[in-house]
């Protein structure tokens, strides 16, 4: 019995994951695919830097992130014998420990990885504030010529930092010596520098910066010498061109027509390779016709698993203010989430205890919170079901909806919840004035405002929602005495109104005002405004848990 029942799991842990995709293809001749099995393998002890995307496949900024992580591949594809770029998706449910040893803050984020790194260097973050390629590709040689200033780079590397002088002694007559003298700020010579690094055995490249004014504008480039001559080399550029470009291709006419054809950088520029993305046909959707998908059961333990997980567990160690989000959020999931089975039920009871008695440490480590999961979950007999494919949450396309809707539906059923509890407690109270007064004490609205904060893995959207939570208490004051209901629907709202038309959006399930006209013509006013008293009215009713199935 035992054994069909950890096939089950098994069979429905595979179909969960079969919806499950990443956003880089791993047949990218760019990038590299790295999983849990063979992270160790690819990147430690190699002569090669490596600069690590840790992403989640479900993260929308991820998702506008990728094409321009692509397009910065191939831009430095040739830059590979000294740096290579590789992705780790950790929405898949095989990297979790993986992504929670590296402590990834929030996706994306970016880590470099030395040349030769052992087990237990766990990268620097790389912060690229705009994310633009340009802002990538300048990042990448701040970052090198940082690890090169203070280290000594392996001897398959070209030299990066700029020279003050060659010794013409030692110079190979039988290639050239070409220099880029620049100013001291520019990252021009080591981009140039970097685009020939799989050609040194045809050429070599310094940059110099020189510490007299020269006549010559800046920057340019001459050849050397062993006779200790120097010869200006033409580069006709103009304000406002690429001087990378100019620089290497009047490099390779010059010198590499034979080993990198000049021809080449039509056809570069004409085919960008990029991972094929899962495309859908779009239909013509009437936004006031949508249909309003009911709350299911598989999509909110959905959401609680991978909460608690995936995100949660994502850290090596929780401060003390991130100690009291996570006993916040336990205690609102155990008096507010609809729990269907009392397993379900006892295994939040027993995790919450056990943060509880550890609430007043400075820091917890979360391999002990990790390691209590698996306790609870393998010895105390108490489990939250496995993961299952989503039901109202699937989205037309794997990267489409899943996580996110399933927490906003998480969200919104533990604040109805509460606002009933609250309404029960107060039921037989016809005093008017308790009736009108202003909630501002939302326990499970604080504790979500609390995980987002703390927990909530996708770095722009957690930011969103920080900055729209700021002023909450205030904020809630508006709605009166069904103020938390109505502050997330207002939230959720605003939401979807800025991401309406943006490229993450499903297209068969574009972002609308909810709830449309034709689940709730009463939620409207004149002119299209809210009647907010019906709108908590439909709220109360839709996440109801009589009403999920």
């Amino acid at each position: 019995m035992v054994l069909k029942e950890l096939l089950f799991a098994l069979i429905l842990f595979q179909i969960a994951f079969a919806y499950r995709k990443t956003l880089y293809s791993e047949q990218s001749p760019f990038i590299l695919t790295l999983k849990q099995k063979n992270f160790n393998r690819e990147v430690h002890r190699k002569s090669n830097a490596f600069l690590v995307q840790f992403y989640a496949s479900w993260c929308g900024h991820c998702f506008r992130f990728a094409p321009k992580f692509e397009q910065f591949a191939e831009s430095i594809q040739r830059w590979h014998n000294v740096i290579r770029l590789a992705v780790v998706n950790c929405a898949d449910w095989a990297n979790v420990d993986l992504c929670a040893y590296y402590d990834i803050p929030g996706f994306p984020t970016i880590k470099f990885f030395a040349p030769y790194t052992r087990k237990g260097d766990r990268g620097l973050r790389v912060h690229i504030p705009d994310r633009l390629v340009n802002a990538l590709v300048n990042k990448t040689v701040d970052v090198l010529l940082n690890y090169t200033s203070h280290h000594q780079p392996p001897l398959q590397w070209p030299e990066l930092n700029a020279v003050d002088e060659i010794s013409f002694t030692e110079l190979d007559e039988r290639k050239p010596v070409l220099v880029v003298v620049e100013s001291e700020k520019s990252r021009l010579g080591a981009k140039v520098i970097l685009d020939f690094s799989e050609f040194t055995e045809y050429i070599t490249i310094f940059r110099s910066v020189p510490k007299l004014n020269v006549t010559t504008k800046l920057p340019f480039l001459e050849r050397i010498y062993k006779s200790g001559k120097h010869e200006l080399i033409e580069v006709n550029y103009t304000e406002g061109d690429n001087l990378r470009d100019q620089f290497v291709n009047a490099i390779r006419k010059k010198y590499l027509s034979n080993v990198w054809p000049l021809a080449e950088s039509e056809a570069e520029m004409a085919t960008v390779t990029l991972s094929p993305r899962v495309t859908t046909e779009l239909s013509t959707v009437n936004e006031q016709k949508q249909k309003v998908e009911t709350v299911r059961f598989v999509d909110l333990y959905n959401a609680l698993r991978y909460s608690l997980f995936q995100e949660v567990t994502m850290k090596s160690h929780l401060n003390n203010s991130q100690i009291s989000a996570l006993h916040a959020f336990l205690t609102a999931l155990h008096d507010y989430f609809p729990f269907a089975d009392a397993n379900s039920r006892v295994f939040i009871e027993k995790l919450l205890a056990f943060v509880h008695d550890r609430s007043a440490r400075k820091s917890l480590s979360m391999k002990s919170v990790r390691n209590k999961i698996k306790t609870i979950e393998n010895n105390e007999g108490a489990r939250l079901p496995e993961f299952r494919p989503w039901k109202s949450c699937e989205g037309s396309a794997p990267t489409f909806r899943g996580y996110p809707c399933s927490l906003w539906l998480l969200f919104h059923t533990i604040t109805v919840a509460e606002h009933k509890k609250h309404l029960l407690n107060n039921n037989d109270d016809e005093n008017e004035e308790l009736k009108n007064r202003t909630r501002t004490d939302s326990f499970a609205l604080f504790a979500i405002r609390g995980y987002v904060e703390y927990f909530f893995t996708c770095n722009h959207c957690r930011a969103h929602f920080v900055q729209m939570s700021a002023n909450l208490s205030q904020q809630l004051q508006r709605f009166q005495d069904r103020s938390p209901v109505l502050w997330l629907w207002w939230a959720h709202n605003r939401v979807n109104r800025r991401l309406k038309g943006d490229e993450t959006e499903d297209p068969m399930h574009p972002k609308i005002q909810f709830p449309p006209l034709n689940a709730c013509q009463k939620c409207y006013g004149t002119r299209n405004s809210w009647n907010e008293i019906e709108v908590l009215n439909f709220l109360s009713e839709h996440y109801d848990i009589k009403n999920i199935k």
